[in-house]
């Protein structure tokens, strides 16, 4: 069995650390995990071009159009039917009718997110039996960075 290794720089306003952590996937299948480490690898790319500095409110909109029609892209309407399901799950929805309503206007795509960029913290890959996998891309922040990230076997 095949997982990633992620390399990368995390940390907070009082300092940083170079860590090595696996993501939450796995895979028997070689071509599906480089796959997945080909899009962690392009997912970053526009992550550091999404976030340089002087960038106009409409180049970011471009970017995000972009990046909306890669496998995988996990939209703003991915993450607010998934804040809403953990809520439902943890009994947890708000008391406040408007913020319900707006919750769910998100994640029906009723009301679009002005910034629309969940992409940069989480991605989907792809597992051998065809579903997809949210995983957090827990090496893009403002404190953190990718540093290298490889396919490792791991024991089953």
């Amino acid at each position: 069995m095949k997982t990633i290794l992620v390399d990368h720089i995390r940390g907070d306003s009082f300092g940083s650390e170079q860590v090595k952590e696996e993501i939450s996937a796995v895979w028997i299948s070689q071509e599906l995990a480089q796959q997945a480490l080909n899009d962690i690898h392009e997912n970053h790319e526009y992550y550091e071009k999404y976030h340089q500095r002087g960038l106009t409110p409409e180049q970011r909109k471009a970017i995000n159009k972009e990046v909306s029609a890669k496998r995988w892209y996990y939209s703003a309407r991915d993450y607010y039917r998934d804040d809403i399901n953990n809520r439902i799950e943890h009994d947890f929805m708000p008391d406040d009718e408007k913020l319900v309503t707006w919750l769910e206007g998100l994640r029906d795509g009723v009301i679009e997110d002005p910034n629309n960029n969940q992409w940069t913290y989480a991605l989907y890959v792809e597992l051998d039996d065809g579903s997809r996998l949210k995983i957090d891309a827990f090496w893009q922040d403002y404190f953190a960075d990718l540093i290298h990230a490889e396919i490792i076997e791991i024991e089953g």
